[in-house]
């Protein structure tokens, strides 16, 4: 057999790196270099693999197969640096690990880009189609109407049941009240007298400009007459002829106007005159109105004149009678409207009182100078009816409490509402609800049936919202002296034996 010839520089060369890669001296391969190996690189240990991976990193194509020359600088390099040193100095763990964080970066890139593709598209949507998202309570839910945008320079929603406050604009500033003083001119006189009596008609009351019935000297006409036609037809010669009838003069009923007035705690009104025709010192606010007309509507006549729409009086020397046509329109046009009353001067503007019932609720609103009187108080009503609701704290027809009362012939008196107590809440105020009872002390016989002698407070978390008057159900004497019943019960002893 010819002996084997001498190997060449070449092979001696790839000889020395098939001994360096077959040395059994390293770490067994991981899992990346039994991989690499399926692929016909040979890398058995974690130090060759760092030295692969820096040249890879170093070659500007970046891929796994290297040329002649790249093989021989990975060849001598491994025989150079010693495995030892490239253990110790830990040079394959720091690339394996500049290579995992390299991924996390791709991967948290990919992460953030994704989260903003999701964003940017939510807020296309959200934008494109209009959306905007929900405020907390009932109203941004959709199921309570928003607040009524209002032109009238003044305006107020009140709870008639309670004299609870629904809505408010400008609601204690000062304006001209125009004819619905004559709200406050009506009161007076429902409690001042007969309203069967008679009235002689005088030439001042006459000659009273603007809206009128044409009243003449010396008619004479019953007070209930005149009471409608200030409020269906606001003639200001009836308001005028219904004050010197009730006071003897217009200057003493006016007297009695801002007397009433101040009875109910009414810090921006006062009066001039019983009709309203203007005068710099004659005003009112729209709170103050709807308390004047709260106190109106517990009379039932007042209830049925405001709601009458049509109503004839005599006219005597005329062939025809007057016809008085309701100059509110409110109850033509609105479900459920009972009252009240218009006015107009120049100053004023258009001025309206509304009432209006469904169920158990009835609301007052209030509109001063206003462009759209009537689209303004139907505004009002609407949110009213719709955003709340009746609750019924006391029925009228049932005692609240005995007061105690000195020196008279019962010791108690019982005490109710005049009406029914109810309240306007929303719903989700029920729970919040309460109600307590403040009566008067020291109570001294005699008292009147109708006496007021504690109130009821409608109470709404802890605090008040409206208030009632709890009224004497029955008249209580005096009681008389202990004398006077001794010789009374002697008296009456003395009768027996001789009968």
């Amino acid at each position: 057999m010819p002996p084997a010839a001498a190997p060449t520089e070449h092979e001696n060369t790839r000889q020395g790196m098939r001994s360096i890669f077959m040395t059994d001296q390293f770490d067994t391969c991981s899992d990346s270099g039994r991989q690499e190996q399926a692929r016909g690189v040979l890398l058995p240990a974690p130090k060759i693999f760092a030295v692969f991976a820096f040249v890879a990193v170093r070659k500007p194509s970046g891929g796994c197969c290297f040329a002649s020359k790249s093989r021989l600088r990975l060849i001598f390099t491994c025989s150079i640096v010693p495995p030892l040193f490239l253990k110790i100095a830990g040079i394959p763990g720091i690339l394996r690990e500049l290579l995992l964080k390299k991924k996390r970066r791709v991967k948290m890139r990919s992460r953030i880009y994704k989260t903003l593709s999701v964003l940017f598209a939510t807020f296309f949507l959200i934008t494109a189609l209009n959306i905007s998202l929900p405020e907390r309570g009932e109203a941004a839910a959709g199921m309570l109407p928003e607040l009524p945008d209002i032109q009238a320079k003044a305006a107020i929603l009140m709870d008639e049941g309670s004299g609870r406050i629904l809505y408010a604009k400008n609601a204690h500033l000062q304006l001209p009240p125009a004819s619905l003083t004559k709200i406050m001119t009506a009161i007076l006189v429902i409690e001042n007298g007969d309203l069967d009596q008679k009235v002689s008609v005088s030439r001042y009351a006459a000659e009273t400009g603007e809206s009128s019935i044409w009243l003449e000297e010396g008619e004479v006409l019953t007070r209930r007459e005149l009471l409608y036609a200030l409020m269906l037809v606001s003639a200001n010669d009836a308001a005028v002829a219904l004050a010197e009838s009730v006071a003897g003069s217009e200057g003493a009923f006016v007297d009695k106007m801002n007397s009433r007035a101040r009875e109910l705690q009414l810090s921006t009104t006062h009066f001039v005159n019983p009709h309203g025709l203007h005068d710099q010192d004659h005003y009112s606010s729209a709170y103050d109105l709807a308390v004047i007309t709260r106190e109106g509507m517990q009379y039932p006549i007042f209830r049925d004149v405001i709601a009458t729409e049509e109503k004839y009086l005599p006219w005597p020397g005329h062939p025809w009678q007057r016809a008085l046509i309701n100059k509110n329109r409110l109850l033509s046009r609105y479900q459920g409207a009972t009252g009240v009353k218009t006015g107009y001067t120049r100053q004023a503007g258009n001025c309206l009182v509304g009432t209006a019932q469904r169920g158990d609720l009835r609301l007052i609103s209030v509109v001063l100078n206003s462009p759209q009187v009537y689209e303004d108080t139907e505004k009002l009503l609407d949110y009213g009816f719709q955003s709340y609701e009746a609750v019924i704290l006391q029925k009228k027809e049932r005692a609240v409490t005995r007061v105690p009362v000195r020196k008279g012939e019962k010791r108690f008196v019982e005490v109710a509402p005049q009406q029914d107590v109810v309240v306007a809440v929303k719903s989700e105020e029920k729970k919040h609800l309460s109600y307590r009872i403040e009566l008067a002390s020291n109570v001294e016989a005699p008292v009147k049936k109708g006496a007021v002698l504690g109130a009821g407070k409608i109470l709404l978390r802890g605090r008040e919202i409206g208030r009632v008057e709890l009224l004497a159900r029955e008249s209580v004497s005096l009681k008389p002296p202990l004398w006077q019943v001794i010789c009374s019960w002697l008296w009456s002893l003395f009768l027996k034996i001789i009968g």
